[in-house]
């Protein structure tokens, strides 16, 4: 159900291989996003409206093959670049 994902809920998806997770509105922190480190097949995260930022992006290196992160209003230019550092575009 929308916005009632917390950090918690996001270890319910261990055993699924995700490709997509749209968290919009879901009180999800950095700690959620680490979390999601099971996931090595995402490849697409929304973000929008959560309680992620710059911080929990060095979560987001460890995935592979994203091809599209949409990120929270409190991430900046400086957390994405920590992707682009990692490889990932």
């Amino acid at each position: 159900p929308k916005g009632n994902c917390a950090d918690d809920d996001l270890t319910r998806f261990d055993a699924v291989r995700l490709r997509s997770l749209h968290l919009t509105g879901c009180p999800v922190t950095d700690r959620g996003l680490e979390l999601l480190a099971p996931q090595t097949e995402l490849r697409r995260l929304n973000l929008k409206r959560t309680n992620t930022t710059d911080e929990g992006v060095k979560h987001l290196a460890k995935f592979p093959r994203f091809v599209q992160i949409t990120g929270s209003e409190a991430m900046t230019g400086r957390g994405f670049g920590r992707l682009a550092a990692a490889g990932l575009r």
